[in-house]
């Protein structure tokens, strides 16, 4: 059963693509202060090569480049979503599969996870979505891919 949160994500993701809007799209993923917070915790964990000066040196270069980054991949989801025959505004929702684990002695729960969509006889898949629970709700961390789905479900 999706819970609320999870749900809430995944209509989330939909509505980037459906309005066609980069900027809902970045909005989805972790803000600078969620982000340094995140690697603070995987930091006081002990996470294998992080250290304090890696952690810096990834804020800084996160806040120069995440905006155009994320807008950059956007773009090319769209591209794959056009290329596979996907048209949003005709595109129904099937149903949003997904684990979520509390991972590595974090605090936090990890989502993994596919967006199924249907347009007339044809499936698509928004796959390989992972995410980070946040204060807020889930957190996008990167998506693989968008394609058509040849398997039934």
């Amino acid at each position: 059963m999706i819970n609320q949160k999870e749900e809430k994500f995944a209509g989330e993701i939909i509505k980037s693509f459906r309005l066609n809007d980069a900027g809902r799209w970045v909005s989805l993923f972790p803000t600078n202060e969620e982000y340094s917070e995140i690697l603070q915790q995987m930091l006081k964990n002990k996470m294998e090569g992080l250290t304090q000066q890696k952690i810096n040196d990834m804020i800084a270069r996160r806040k120069k480049e995440a905006t155009t980054v994320y807008t950059n991949e956007f773009i090319d989801f769209q591209k794959q979503a056009k290329d596979a025959g996907v048209e949003w505004d005709k595109t129904l929702f099937e149903k949003f599969s997904f684990t979520s684990i509390f991972s590595g002695g974090l605090s936090r729960k990890y989502l993994n996870g596919d967006i199924f969509l249907s347009l007339r006889n044809i499936r698509f898949i928004i796959e390989g979505i992972e995410a980070v629970e946040t204060a807020s709700g889930y957190k996008l961390q990167s998506i693989k891919s968008i394609r058509k789905y040849e398997e039934t479900w």
